[in-house]
Order: structure tokens, then sequence, then C-alpha cells
């Protein structure tokens, strides 16, 4: 099977899940694949621009039509399809959601928060899914939203309207999860617990943006100052140039808490991070997936993640919380436990998390593909 891969904005997850996919691919798995990227910036003019580009590239790179294009949800899916040479307009094409503009937060700094065209975004995720042939979820708890926030995007904007067709993508529509480059994280875990040394640490491996919800996380982190609490915590993921005020702020409030501050490239070094640490503790605002959840529960972290996101789908069983006391009495419940148990616990996530590695994830996505024409 040839597979032509659009990734309009190759960064972080996007990235990951593409160049994973592709590696898997090139190791042998009957597919022959070609990824062309576009960088991780101006995700706006990505959404509207990045299928002319590609488009364009079809009619200039002389390539032979591939069995399937897949293409990523930053992207306008229908318009790339009817601006794609003749020969190449009945072939396959799959819509991977990563994300989705229906549900996703807005930050209060966008400008375009209280205009109209924030609606645009929506509407090109709706017109994309209309327009492929198979569209790709990365959790059930992401369908479910998508489809769910159709109706309400129809209901902002002038009649007349066209039909929402929510059963329509639903019938083509598939759950496949992103696949983990587990293996660059097994060069460097160890089965040599957090816990066996000393005062229990918390993991922070995120992006450092609003919508993963770093507000509180160091609202938990006061509520379990407030009771005297003894924690450590170690704080990566990726910073960008605009970094919410709240890491600076608790990092001057508790400066003797940090075992790292700081995201690092080098894999190993990450991982070694994450297998010194204890308890992953996360509400994002929004979260379809969980790439860094899964990293850290695969070096033994246990999670407690939010309800009304993807945590509880790749985290079954564990605690979930709400407001920062939840975590109090959590930690309180969890330092009770004896180290048994506390290794019980780690072993279920490790074993929970394993299940998203390539070799595992890479055939269904496979079968999908072959299963849809």
């Amino acid at each position: 099977m040839k597979i032509l891969l659009l990734d309009a904005f190759h960064g972080g997850s996007h990235r990951a899940w593409s160049t994973g996919w592709k590696r898997w691919a090139d190791a042998g798995n009957e597919i022959e694949m070609e990824l062309w990227t576009l960088p991780d910036r101006n995700w706006k003019w990505r959404m509207h621009g990045a299928a002319a580009v590609f488009a364009q590239r079809t009619r200039e790179t002389g390539a032979q039509p591939p069995d399937w294009i897949v293409a990523t949800d930053l992207m306008d899916v229908a318009q790339f399809r009817g601006l794609l040479p003749a020969p190449w307009r009945k072939i396959p094409i799959a819509t991977y959601f990563h994300e989705n503009q229906l549900t996703y937060p807005w930050s209060e700094s966008d400008p375009d928060l209280d205009t109209e065209r924030r609606t645009a975004y929506g509407y090109i995720n709706w017109s994309a899914a209309c327009a492929s042939d198979c569209v790709l979820f990365n959790s059930q708890h992401h369908r479910a939203s998508f489809l769910g926030a159709v109706p309400a995007l129809f209901g902002l904007l002038p009649k007349p309207h066209p039909q929402w067709e929510v059963e329509a993508i639903l019938s083509r529509s598939a759950v496949l999860p992103v696949g983990i480059d587990l293996e660059s994280l097994d060069e460097h875990r160890t089965g040599d617990w957090a816990e066996d040394h000393g005062i229990p640490t918390f993991l922070w491996n995120h992006r450092w943006e609003w919508d993963k919800g770093p507000d509180r996380f160091f609202a938990a982190l006061e509520a379990l100052d407030a009771q005297g609490l003894e924690f450590r915590c170690v704080v990566l993921g990726a910073q960008f140039r605009r970094v919410p005020a709240v890491f600076e702020l608790a990092r001057n409030r508790w400066p003797g808490r940090w075992l790292q501050w700081g995201g690092t490239e080098d894999r190993g070094t990450y991982a070694q991070w994450l297998c010194r640490s204890d308890l992953l503790v996360h509400a994002p605002r929004q979260e379809n997936f969980g790439i860094s959840a899964l990293e850290g529960m695969y070096c033994g972290v246990v999670p407690w993640l939010a309800p009304g996101t993807a945590g509880t789908e790749i985290a079954p069983g564990f605690p979930t919380w709400e407001a920062p006391e939840d975590c109090a009495a959590l930690f309180q419940y969890w330092l009770a436990l004896d180290p048994g148990e506390r290794r019980n616990q780690r072993l279920r996530a490790h074993a929970l998390a394993s299940a998203y590695g390539w070799d595992q994830v890479g055939p269904k996505y496979l079968e999908v593909l072959h299963s849809t024409f």
C-alpha cells in the first residue's frame, strides 16, 4: 500500500505521530510511505493555505498517485481535494484528527476570540470530515465531542445551513490512537522506582501552554503545601515564546521543590526524569489523547487525570480529580499505601501504556485503511 502522509503542522504531537508512523512503515510493514510536511507555526494560515501548497506539490513533483492520502485536521481537506490534478481526485483521503477547532478552548489572548472568525476553523474541520473517505480520531472521547459539537457550530452560523451529516461522518469514522515511541524510553527506563529514593515527586511533562491547565497543576501543589505535605517536582515539557505567568510565579514561590525545571530535547535525559517521578497530576482544559501522560505511565508514573477528557480512556481505574483539595486527599491516601501496592500501581500504569507502542498500534492503522476500500 502506498500512502502520502501530509503533516501541515509538523511539530509536537503531530510530528511525533507522523514520523513515528513513517518509521514503523519503513521497517517493512506493508506500507510505502512518503511524508510531506510544513513548519509548526501560524496554525490559522496552515488551515487556510496548506491545502494549496500540497496540491501544487502534487503537480510539480510528477509523482504517481498513491493508494491513500492521509492528512491532518490542521488543513482544509475539502479545498485540497478540489485543487488536486484530475488523476488524483479519486484517490481516497483519510483525515486524522489530533484535535478540532469546534471544541478546542480559545486562549483569552487570541485576537479572534470575540470575532466571527473563530467559527471559520471549526467549519473547516467539519467540511474536511465531510470531504474525507475515512475520518480518524485519536480517541473515543474525541470522536464523541467532535460530533456532538457540530449542531452548536451551525447554531452560530447564518442560515441556510448545509445538512450536518453527523451520522454520515460517524459511519466512515474510526478510532486509532497515536502510536508512541516506547523503544527510546526503554533504553533508559529502569525498574528502580522513584519511591525507593525518598520524598515523593510530582511530574509535569506537558506543553507550557494555557490549554494544558498549568494553573490547575500548581493549584494542586498549593493544596498539598497548605497541609504541610512533603513533595518534590520535576517540571518538563516544551516551552514557547509566550509562557503562562503561573510558571514563573510557582518557580519563585517554592524554589526548593524543583528537582528539574525546564524541558530537554534529549530523549534519554527526559526518560530518566520520568523514571525519577512518582505521580502525574494533570487537569487540562482539553485533552483528546495524552502522549505525555502515557510516556510517564510507561516509565512507572502513577496518573491522576481529570474527568471529561481522554485521560480516563487511557488510564481506566486510576483516580480522577477536579479540585485541588481532591489531590491533597489522594496524596494522603497514596502515602498510606504499603510499598507493594504502590509498586503494583506503577506496574499497572506501565502495562496500560505498553499497548500504545507503534508495534501494537501500527497494524490497526493498516487494518482500517485496508477495510475501507
